[in-house]
């Protein structure tokens, strides 16, 4: 092989090769996306099952938050705007 085409490989190579590393950082960045949307999904998917189970509670049913390792009385309507907002965050409005 001629001296040319030599320097053509290896620049090619080294263009190959920064490419390739471009490539696989950002394959690790939407990997780490991809984590943090199923993150986000599962808290949407937890907050609709307590806004459903909010919903079935009659005016009497009393509620309970814990904080730390305490149960402490919480508003029922509290709880469902608290809700709400989660909500919110997560699939904000179009």
């Amino acid at each position: 092989m001629s001296a040319i085409n030599k320097e053509y490989a290896n620049g090619l190579a080294g263009a190959v090769d920064a490419d390739l590393t471009v490539f696989r950082g950002m394959q690790t960045k939407l990997q780490g996306m991809r984590e943090q949307q199923q993150a986000l999904m599962q808290q949407a998917n937890e907050n609709e099952m307590v806004k459903t189970e909010l919903g079935l509670l009659d005016d009497k049913a009393q509620v309970f938050k814990l904080v730390g390792p305490v149960l402490m009385k919480h508003e029922t309507d509290e709880a469902m705007s608290t809700v709400d907002m989660r909500l919110e965050k997560v699939r904000p409005s179009k």
